[in-house]
């Protein structure tokens, strides 16, 4: 039932207000607002996976600022997108961004702290920037897994083992070589 107030204004005419109409215009509103959210709900893992696709397409092409926009509008959709994260910090670093390399590569590790690829690529990160006790402690953590047990024969398959322990003795070398070049200039003066 329509409530229609009247009021006498300082004009003279009689005007009619209908406040049951401003309640409908409101239910429609959260009524579109509902329709439209669970469109956009049912259709993210669509929309992120075809983002995810012309991603990877523009880091193919090595157009790495491409890359890093689209992936950051994935991560706006989906958080906690592996993919994204990933492609994110191959982007970074393709364009010798290596500090944000590293933050996108350490969200990995923290989405999935088991995953030796995502390890070793946070560890190689910190390594290309220089930061070996950082680099050595990761690598370390491959290598105190043990070697990968994956059961392929596959050449293209990377012992992250091999490999880490190969790396963390750089890493040592090259701590070594700065602690001694820092001890020899402390010395001078």
């Amino acid at each position: 039932m329509s409530h229609i107030h009247s009021e006498h204004c300082s004009c003279g005419h009689h005007h009619h207000e209908n406040n049951a109409g401003n309640g409908s215009i409101l239910k429609k509103w959260i009524l579109t607002f509902i329709i439209v959210g669970g469109i956009l709900f049912l259709l993210k893992p669509f929309i992120v996976r075809q983002m995810l696709v012309r991603s990877s397409s523009y880091y193919s092409a090595f157009l790495y600022e491409e890359t890093v926009r689209v992936c950051k509008k994935i991560i706006i959709i989906d958080k906690n997108n592996v993919r994204a994260w990933k492609m994110l910090g191959y982007a970074y670093k393709g364009e010798n961004d290596i500090k944000n390399s590293i933050k996108s590569f350490e969200r990995l590790v923290k989405l999935n702290p088991n995953d030796k690829g995502m390890i070793f690529d946070l560890a190689t990160a910190y390594y290309s920037n220089k930061e070996y006790s950082k680099a050595g402690k990761y690598f370390e953590m491959i290598c105190k897994t043990g070697p990968d047990k994956t059961g392929s024969l596959n050449i293209d398959v990377l012992d992250y083992y091999n490999s880490s322990a190969a790396m963390l003795k750089k890493c040592r070398v090259e701590s070594e070589q700065n602690f001694s070049s820092e001890k020899k200039s402390n010395e001078k003066y």
